[in-house]
């Protein structure tokens, strides 16, 4: 029996030298939960701009007006780590980025390839940051948007990334893009890349175009229309709309579904393509004098006069790329190592010379289903 009790007595003992408790945790009342994150080019060096929800507002703490709903903080330093090291080091709380939804960068950071660079390493690097934070541009500075009040909201960061989460297809305004997916896509591209644009226009904040990035720095910018453009050619257009002429009326046409295919030829060492853009949708709204939407040859001409405009905005779009850009967005190279392996291998050494002297033929289709309601 007295060797059961001290058998008892051991196990015992020898739990309790386990049962030490979390010794490295950090209480969340000295936590400081970073929602959003802007990163600007300030005399070549790193200026780092947090955001955090002010908690006791949104709990209703603080009703003044002069209450805020964010907690700014901004740093500058050489590298990111030292900017943010020095952050914290003025905090009475710990940095938590286990929560960030947004990071924005400025229009001066990504002019510096090498400044972007060292971004896309440092976020590579560190497993701390989510790989599905929502990663976007501007052509001002990050710490202005993310010191924008957006009324009624306790966070821009959750505000910013709730826009994006909830209209992710809607190609017109909304190039989505995680954190993953850019440095997937910079890394994979030798530094090629699209990233959404946001704005900040009479005090609001307004989405839509994009940076297009080319060898680590920016090439240029996408309009709304032409981010459009370049969900047809990815087969993306659904939930957006077109406006288009016939019998000099301006009509919209709304998009329900969308697909593209392009095929490759490769002849005297110039590549042809030949783009199939096939959409579904439905005219909501028409003013037509003596004619009828019922009229099967009326209906036929409006599709014809939608084909023209999709397709005059995509040969608009493949002719900046070819000439402006002199880079591939749209993903042409992606569809061919797939559809034709074959002139994938020879072409893609020297990839950027034949797109560009591409001969690229773009054909659409419109299906229109619906005319909305009549009398």
């Amino acid at each position: 029996m007295k060797k059961y009790r001290l058998l008892i007595l051991c196990i015992l003992t020898f739990d309790v030298a386990f049962l030490t408790g979390c010794w490295d945790k950090i209480e969340i009342n000295d936590r400081s939960f970073i929602i959003g994150i802007g990163i600007d080019n300030e005399d070549g060096e790193f200026s780092i701009t947090c955001t955090t929800p002010n908690i006791s507002e949104s709990k209703g703490g603080d009703s003044s007006k002069e209450a805020q709903n964010n907690y700014i903080k901004t740093s500058k330093d050489k590298t990111i780590a030292s900017a943010l090291h020095n952050m914290e080091a003025n905090l009475d709380v710990n940095l938590d980025f286990g929560h960030t939804k947004v990071l924005v960068l400025g229009k001066s950071l990504i002019e510096d390839p090498n400044m972007l660079k060292d971004v896309v390493d440092y976020f590579d690097r560190n497993t701390i940051y989510s790989m599905r934070i929502k990663v976007m541009t501007t052509q001002m500075k990050a710490v202005d948007i993310l010191q924008t009040k957006i009324e009624g909201k306790d966070s821009t960061g959750v505000y910013i990334a709730k826009i994006f989460k909830n209209h992710s297809d809607d190609i017109l305004r909304f190039n989505t893009v995680d954190l993953g997916d850019l440095v997937f896509q910079l890394n994979a591209s030798k530094g090629s890349a699209l990233i959404s644009k946001i704005m900040l226009e009479d005090k609001e904040l307004k989405f839509g175009g994009g940076a297009v990035i080319k060898d680590y720095s920016l090439d240029g910018w996408l309009e709304e229309e032409e981010l459009r453009s370049l969900g047809w050619l990815r087969g993306k257009a659904k939930r957006s709309e077109v406006n288009f002429k016939y019998n000099d009326i301006t009509m919209p046409y709304c998009i329900s579904n969308s697909q593209s295919k392009s095929n490759f030829e490769l002849k005297d060492d110039t590549l042809y393509i030949d783009v199939e853009i096939k959409s579904e949708g439905n005219i909501p709204e028409y003013r037509l004098e003596e004619q009828s939407l019922f009229d099967d040859k009326v209906i036929k001409q409006l599709g014809e006069a939608v084909d023209k405009t999709i397709k005059e905005e995509v040969e608009k779009l493949n002719a900046k790329m070819q000439n402006e850009f002199q880079s591939d967005i749209a993903g042409y190279q992606d569809q061919l190592k797939i559809s034709n392996r074959k002139i994938y291998l020879k072409t893609k050494d020297q990839w950027e010379e034949y797109f560009i002297n591409a001969k690229i033929n773009v054909n659409v289709k419109t299906s229109i289903r619906r005319i909305g309601v009549t009398e």
